[in-house]
């Protein structure tokens, strides 16, 4: 069987920023359209809907240069303004979640102050993952779902009390099956002499269906609500972030907060 694409991306084989926002009924993707800032968007666009989600992928055209690098994001192909970025939303409507994507930190900086400004927070809270309890009761099959599996590949451990090593990063398919996570670090979890500061899980949509994909992908997330993916040449991997999101959701590993999660990360 051919492998279908489901996006046109200019910003594939790179990670992708993400914010998760639990929303009001009366807040729609229509409204962050409508408040997300200054930006024109093209006519590439491309939506993929579900019973369980609807995915939309835009391209918008701004004149600020969001990426220092060689690749050419200019409209004309000159390296010139206007640029054009593409940006992905989710929304998970029976669960009131809003995912949104951006290719850059300070595309999703901008835009996200823009939110803000315009009275987003009396809508929605930031989603963030409750970290603790993900690692404490789901251990190494961290998320299943019918169709979906997910499992850690790497967990930084931040160590308190009396010890002269501050962190730690364990990496590898599942590196809390490892004999080091087992003698050294499980019990610590446990006794909250240890904790998840930052990790990253492989997921995987199992069998192909009508609307989705046979997929994987990697999806790395901290404490704050920041979670980034890296998206495949297809994209088609964008198909793994509403049933990581329904599991996060049905493990009850979620909490809110009104705190932005992008200003916590780092520069890059």
């Amino acid at each position: 069987m051919e492998k279908k694409n489901y996006f046109n991306l200019i910003s594939a084989q790179r990670y992708f920023h993400l914010v998760a926002l639990n929303i009001t009924e009366q807040y729609s993707t229509v409204d962050y359209y409508k408040n997300f800032g200054n930006y024109q968007r093209s006519k590439n666009h491309t939506i993929h809907q579900t019973k369980d989600f609807v995915i939309e992928h835009v391209r918008i055209i701004t004149d600020t240069p969001y990426y220092g690098g060689t690749k050419d994001y200019s409209v004309k192909n000159d390296g010139l303004a206007p640029f054009n970025y593409d940006l992905f939303t989710i929304e998970l409507k029976p669960l009131n979640i809003l995912i949104l994507g951006f290719p850059f930190k300070f595309l999703a900086k901008d835009i996200l102050e823009n939110l803000i400004r315009n009275k987003l927070l009396q809508h929605a809270n930031f989603i963030k993952p409750d970290l603790t309890k993900l690692i404490k009761e789901n251990n190494d099959s961290a998320l299943m779902l019918n169709n979906f599996s997910s499992h850690f590949s790497g967990v930084e451990l931040s160590l308190n009390g009396d010890t002269n090593i501050s962190s730690v990063n364990l990496d590898g398919d599942r590196p809390l099956d490892s004999t080091v996570y087992k003698t050294f670090f499980y019990n610590l979890i446990q006794r909250d002499e240890c904790s998840l500061e930052k990790c990253s899980l492989k997921n995987e949509i199992l069998e192909e269906t009508t609307d989705i994909p046979k997929t994987k992908s990697n999806i790395h997330l901290d404490l704050f609500g920041n979670y980034k993916l890296y998206i495949h040449g297809s994209g088609n991997n964008i198909f793994t972030i509403p049933s990581f999101f329904k599991a996060l959701t049905e493990y009850q590993c979620i909490k809110t907060t009104l705190t932005n999660p992008i200003i916590r990360l780092k520069d890059e």
